[in-house]
């Protein structure tokens, strides 16, 4: 009898660590898995941050090159102005 206890508790010592080894492979499965999908929105936050910047450095640049348009404009008007007396 005790025997077949012992034996009965080695099948379900066994049976207990398979199941362990089961549920920790999944697990390390699936937290491998949710880095890799980390890592890879990390990247396309980066290119989307990238993208922006450089729409906004482009913004900034039409924005410096509009001022210098309507000073120039405001000179000849004053230029105009100036010389017929208008």
């Amino acid at each position: 009898m005790v025997y077949a206890i012992s034996v009965l508790c080695s099948k379900n010592f066994d049976c207990a660590q398979e199941i362990l080894e089961a549920t920790q492979d999944r697990a390390l499965q699936e937290a491998a898995s949710l880095k890799q999908q980390l890592d890879q929105e990390r990247i396309v936050q980066i290119n989307v941050e990238n993208q922006f910047r450089m729409q906004l450095d482009d913004q900034e640049e039409m924005i410096k090159v509009l001022v210098v348009q309507v000073i120039v404009v405001v000179q000849v008007l004053l230029f105009i102005h100036e010389t017929f007396h208008v």
